[in-house]
């Protein structure tokens, strides 16, 4: 039973309000004097807000495509294979519970299990946040900054987005690194998240609806009972527990367990940012050319203006390939880490960074070298509460404990 009678936050009410009725929904969805019942999760808070999106030492993580496995022929939805597994088990044990009667069959989620939505894919997620940035940097970074008449080539374009990421990266990365560290990367693409139903995460009411539902008890339970988590802030969407005993049964069934399913499922997300970069800078370049294909130049030559017109040429993958080689990527890519870091780091410890990875580059090659920065900036991050370092630290001294 919850504290209160009734939960109204929306996004629609005011600032006061939705303070108001957001703690009302945080402490008051369960009549609980100091813990959310199992197996509910506080999602999207310290250290749970990076689920499935990061490995154990906090380094972002995407999923191995050909780990996923097809849970819904209606809509198309993927999941990783022990996910499926647990969650195909579960769904017949509640087709079962409703057919002999001892759970209501009268509610529209929970009486029988129909996935809604799973696995997101991250390549689609990134895709359309670079091209946000990327529109938002050439409209508001170079036309209405009075940048264009600088901005004649591609060189020229890439220095410009450098000193654009240095100027508003800590806020909005463009790295894919640090982009799956943010809320705009969800966590249904980790491949470890089912939705049951299609509502709005905004609407208090609906939630609290929901786990009215005389089924939830019993839903609780048998998420408990096959490995999942319920997402507090949506009770409707579960997410693999792959601590749990029975999420690790479901491994070992398949051939792997739990300490090696991060190297069997998942990849590091760092091994692909030099073409991340070439993209982001070849996609923006053309996009700007092919918008403002044309610059006049006004000089002053002898005492009189002189107007040039100058074409701002589009640019092939090949030659955007020529131009950056691994160890102008490798520079960009340093240079964009470190501005996106919650605190910034020092000159030095950037060119510290820099001359061993090119000595990285040079004796063990590129993905050596991307390793050795990843490593150097997570942990050289301050061990202040609540950043990732401090979480990392947490983590450890729990498995110790």
């Amino acid at each position: 039973m919850a504290k209160f009678s009734s939960f109204n936050g929306t996004n629609d009410l005011s600032s006061k309000q939705i303070f108001n009725e957001r703690l009302k929904y945080e402490i008051g969805l369960f009549d609980e004097t100091t813990t959310i019942p199992k197996p509910m999760i506080k999602f999207y808070t310290g250290e749970f807000q990076f689920y499935g999106k990061v490995d154990e030492t906090l380094k972002p993580i995407t999923v191995n495509k050909k780990k996923l496995k097809l849970l819904s022929n209606r809509n198309n939805l993927f999941v990783l294979d022990f996910v499926e597994k647990q969650f195909k088990a579960m769904k017949q044990n509640f087709d079962k519970c409703v057919t002999v009667g001892s759970i209501s069959k009268e509610d529209p989620y929970l009486s029988v299990l129909n996935p809604i939505k799973a696995y997101v894919s991250i390549d689609e997620q990134y895709s359309k946040y670079i091209e946000d940035i990327t529109t938002t940097f050439n409209r508001d970074y170079i036309i209405k900054g009075n940048r264009l008449k600088n901005v004649l080539d591609f060189n020229s374009y890439m220095n410009n987005m450098i000193d654009y990421s240095n100027l508003t990266s800590q806020k909005i990365p463009i790295t894919r690194s640090s982009f799956i560290k943010t809320n705009n990367c969800s966590m249904n693409t980790s491949g470890l998240v089912i939705e049951l139903a299609d509502l709005p995460f905004s609407d208090d009411a609906i939630k609290f609806e929901f786990t009215s539902s005389p089924n939830f008890k019993f839903f609780q339970n048998a998420c408990i009972k096959y490995g999942f988590s319920i997402d507090y802030y949506a009770p409707w969407r579960i997410i693999a527990d792959i601590d749990s005993p029975p999420m690790q049964e479901a491994m070992i069934s398949l051939g792997y367990n739990r300490s090696t399913v991060f190297a069997t499922h998942f990849d590091d997300a760092v091994n692909s940012e030099i073409e991340n970069i070439k993209t982001v800078l070849y996609n923006g370049y053309n996009l700007l050319s092919r918008n403002q294909p044309i610059s006049k130049l006004v000089t002053q030559c002898n005492r009189r203006l002189v107007s040039e017109i100058i074409q701002r040429p589009q640019i092939s993958k090949r030659s955007v390939n020529n131009m950056i080689d691994d160890t102008v990527a490798l520079q960009i890519f340093i240079n964009m880490r470190a501005s996106e870091q919650e605190v910034p780091f020092s000159k030095q410890i950037v060119s510290n960074i820099t001359k061993n990875s090119f000595s990285y580059l040079t004796s063990f090659g590129i993905s050596s070298s991307l390793q050795y920065v990843q490593e150097q900036m997570q942990t050289k991050q301050l061990t202040d509460s609540g950043t990732l370092n401090s979480i990392v630290l947490s983590l450890q001294n729990r498995k110790k404990g």
